[in-house]
């Protein structure tokens, strides 16, 4: 990628107001969005200090227009946000007409002097570039070409960055591509922008659309040095805690149990800490937590890694660190190829790796799919340790050695190129929603129930029916405890009803005007009584307001199930138990937390499906007749005791 000296640089005025909803205050955690639909609730500035140079939100886009023919150099928008530290942001973008010579950019920790981290793609050649700028001028810090990467003329793409502490990570459509280590700048406002090398003919116009900036706190990359805990360590109760948490060497299960519903159940010391990295083989990376705990409860996120022949990727938990950054560790080892095992070790600040336990993974525990989401979490109570994974079940059950101390927690990633070749081999890898919470107390929060104890909501006036949940797994005990948390919140939309009276090849559906990322809803559907042909039902979320974008979970009256989104192959589907006799209900629960749903049909707990491919917030729909041949024009196809619920507070209706 050919880059030149800055030629203008714009560091645009932060004089808009934010966001409805959203404050300007620091908090780890909170996203700021830019729909770019208005400039009245936008973060960009549309003004202009050059008369060649115009920016301005129109027809949903924010567009940056250089009617300088041959233009050269870089045009950098500020957003008005406040000064991050570790913070991701993506954006869509489009270079109109010939794209030869033209780059778009994300950038980061952009100081008032004008310094910062920047990514720039070239997507006429796949060219990739980091480089940090100085008052005296930029370096280059990382460079590569992708021809993956080449996309066509008007294409539309999305590019980001993410800062994770010392590591800065360009992004494009969702996947890292090149990353780089530099310590120069802390912390500074996220910027977009573009650029061109003066060799082209035709001007510079590029639109901006969907922006994204996520605060991931105050982070810290290994190789590193300890940190002051967040608060001082305490086994004090909680008050309305009142329920004990089962021994883990009498019932590993029912603690297990016991640590999740304290993480449904009360806030989290520390969470959505997540980053991706180029991990170099042979090194440790480790992602600290901050706090001061003896018995503790985690979990994170991980993409599968695409593992080289001959190699190994770990990821796992350091926990009980101290002073020096000694601590002891468990982890779960992948190859690639399905081959799944976990190991328990001691990890000192110097000296070599101990490994005092290993053992073999449940096949179920980890998606071997190369970019599949998967979760992982340890309990770690009264001397003993759980590791569990996509199974959410005591997957392994290990005694611990050593002498409990009030340490910090760790997640961790590592690399193993067996072929020898450690210093020119890197692995991306990447982990998202690092939380911890404190089990020292030893209690439960007063409420927790089993599942089989469980009795379902009885009045319509105060909440939906729940179905009972027909098991007792991990994940049907989660989806369980979840929705019981949610229906706490205030509904958004409270017993809706109504019903859709197909057309002849169209199908049919409803908006609950609402503007939410993670949710839980519970609706039921009424068959019709004309069964001439198949009918499908469904509910679809995250989609632009007034259309069945998004995503969506559709049952049909065989018994399969599909998510997708509109108009592409499905992320998922299976078959689950659907009553399609004439004039039988059906209930459909959906569960969005993240990148992670849950679907319940009639109290049946379908698999966890993966949303990392739709990720914004949007309306939730419910619909009929979405697939060809579904329809017959006149059929009434009713829904009732529609409810939604936020799952985080901070989640609220659209205006």
């Amino acid at each position: 990628m050919r880059r030149i000296t800055l030629a203008l640089f714009l560091a645009l005025a932060l004089v808009l107001s934010p966001l409805a909803g959203i404050s300007l205050t620091h908090a780890q955690g909170q996203v700021y969005t830019d729909s770019m639909d208005s400039a009245a609730t936008g973060l960009l500035s549309t003004e202009t200090f050059d008369p060649s140079i115009s920016f301005a939100y129109q027809n949903g886009q924010f567009v940056v227009n250089v009617q300088q023919p041959s233009y050269q150099g870089d045009i950098i928008s500020t957003l008005s946000v406040p000064e991050l530290a570790s913070s991701r942001l993506t954006v869509d973008a489009a270079i109109a007409g010939e794209p030869t010579n033209k780059y778009v950019i994300a950038g980061c920790r952009h100081t008032d002097a004008g310094e910062g981290y920047f990514f720039g793609y070239l997507p006429a050649t796949g060219d990739l570039l980091i480089w940090r700028r100085d008052t005296s001028g930029d370096t280059n810090i990382a460079q590569s070409v992708d021809a993956s990467l080449i996309a066509p003329a008007n294409a539309t793409y999305q590019i980001g960055i993410d800062c994770w502490t010392n590591v800065i990570t360009g992004i494009v459509n969702g996947q890292p591509v090149v990353s780089a280590f530099d310590d120069t700048y802390p912390t500074g406002r996220p910027t977009i922008g573009v650029g061109a090398n003066g060799l082209q003919t035709d001007g510079l116009t590029v639109a901006f659309d969907n922006l994204t900036v996520t605060d991931n706190g105050n982070l810290t990359l290994g190789p590193e040095t300890p940190v002051a805990p967040l608060r001082p360590s305490s086994s004090e109760t909680t008050t309305g805690q009142s329920t004990a948490i089962e021994d883990p060497t009498i019932d590993p299960d029912g603690t297990l149990a016991d640590a999740f519903a304290v993480s449904l159940q009360t806030a989290p010391i520390v969470s959505d800490l997540e980053g991706s990295l180029a991990v170099e083989s042979g090194s440790t990376y480790l992602l600290s937590a901050g706090v001061e705990l003896v018995d503790f409860y985690a979990e994170l996120h991980f993409a599968t890694p695409d593992v080289p022949a001959d190699g190994i990727f770990i990821v796992g938990f350091c926990f009980w660190v101290d002073a020096d950054g000694n601590c002891y560790d468990v982890h779960l080892l992948g190859d690639g190829g399905g081959q799944v095992t976990w190991g328990y070790g001691y990890y000192p600040a110097v000296d070599a790796y101990q490994t005092l336990q290993t053992g073999t993974m449940p096949a179920e525990s980890v998606d071997p799919t190369v970019g599949a989401t998967n979760f992982l979490s340890l309990t770690v109570y009264q001397g003993t340790a759980i590791l569990s994974g996509n199974s959410f079940a005591a997957d392994a059950v290990i005694p611990l050695q050593g002498t409990p101390i009030f340490g910090d927690v760790k997640s961790e990633i590592a690399f193993i190129d067996s072929t020898g070749a450690a210093s020119a081999t890197t692995l991306s890898m990447s982990t998202s929603d690092f939380a911890v919470w404190d089990l020292n107390s030893g209690v439960v929060p007063a409420g927790s129930t089993d599942v089989a104890d469980s009795e379902p909501a009885q009045s319509a006036s105060s909440g939906p029916t729940l179905p009972p949940v027909q098991g007792s797994s991990g994940v049907e005990l989660m989806f369980d405890q979840s929705r019981k948390a949610a229906i706490g919140n205030p509904a958004l939309a409270a017993g809706l009803s109504g019903s859709f009276t197909q057309e002849s090849d169209v199908y049919a559906f409803v908006g609950a005007n609402v503007n939410l990322g993670d949710f839980y809803s519970i609706v039921t559907f009424t068959n019709p009584t004309d069964l001439s042909a198949p009918f499908d039902v469904g509910l679809g979320f995250r989609a632009d307001r007034g259309t069945e974008s998004g995503v969506r979970f559709v049952v049909s009256s065989d018994g399969s199930w599909y998510l997708q989104q509109p108009g592409r192959t499905p992320i998922a589907s299976g078959a689950a138990g659907f009553d399609a006799t004439a004039g039988a209900s059906n209930v459909i629960e959906l569960l969005v937390q993240g990148a992670t749903a849950i679907v319940a049909i009639n109290g049946t707990v379908l698999p966890q499906l993966d949303l990392s491919s739709v990720t914004t917030r949007g309306d939730v729909y419910a619909g009929a007749g979405f697939f060809q041949g579904d329809t017959v024009a006149g059929r009434v196809i009713p829904y009732s005791q529609w409810w939604i619920y936020p799952t985080n507070v901070l989640d609220f209706p659209s205006g």
